[in-house]
């Protein structure tokens, strides 16, 4: 699988992306865009000064 101990055969490769593909599947499910991050809220925020 990985004659060289760094880089994986073609067939190392091929059940690499079998292993990988159902994970990606899950998280690209619909094809959206993930949301843009939101800040948190500053509620209940107390500065230490």
């Amino acid at each position: 699988m990985m004659p060289d101990f760094v880089h994986l055969t073609a067939a190392g490769y091929a059940r690499w992306a079998a292993a990988v593909e159902p994970i990606l599947a899950r998280l690209l499910c619909d094809g959206k865009p993930a949301r843009s991050p939101v800040a948190p809220s500053r509620a209940g925020y107390q500065d230490a000064s």
